[in-house]
């Protein structure tokens, strides 16, 4: 089964993200949307937080990745923050992971959900390259986002699970 990547001009991209914040604003018009609440990372592309994970980069190197937690709030005013903790490391192949502490990074910005799709889009700092909607899928108390890395010169998609956390 081939899965094929559609790149869609920017312009249509920002036309559906429009469409999509519309919808968002009126449907919150009629109350708090129910997909409102903190997400808390349970696996990250099926295996269990802490994942570990190495993605190719130039020839002999690769991308030394360790996720301990990655958290979302989608919060009722169609803003959200998400905050990870993780260990990074560029590495020739075979070298050993060295000791090194936690980094922690959070970002930014609003969401809107149409149906299960819920697109979050980064706030960027001025004169900085506006990222790409982040896409993901609500289904009851989870939800599943998947982001395309760089491999090589390949790409590659990882996914993460998140559940809903009642205690925040």
């Amino acid at each position: 089964m081939h899965r094929h990547v559609v790149r869609r001009p920017v312009a249509a991209l920002l036309a559906l993200v429009l469409i999509a914040i519309a919808s968002a604003f009126s449907a919150g018009a009629r109350g708090v949307a129910p997909q409102v609440g903190t997400y808390r990372a349970v696996a990250l592309d099926r295996h269990p937080l802490p994942a570990v994970e190495r993605i190719a980069a130039t020839d002999g190197y690769h991308h030394y990745v360790k996720l301990d937690e990655a958290v979302v709030s989608l919060r009722a005013d169609g803003r959200f923050v998400a905050s990870f903790r993780y260990f990074h490391h560029h590495l020739p192949n075979g070298a050993q992971v060295p000791d090194s502490p936690v980094l922690s990074e959070s970002y930014r910005g609003t969401w809107v959900a149409r149906g299960t799709t819920v697109i979050l889009t980064p706030k960027v700092a001025r004169g900085q390259r506006p990222p790409e909607p982040i896409i993901g899928t609500l289904a009851g108390t989870r939800m599943k986002v998947a982001y395309v890395v760089q491999e090589g010169a390949a790409t590659r998609t990882l996914r993460l699970d998140l559940q809903r956390d009642a205690g925040w």
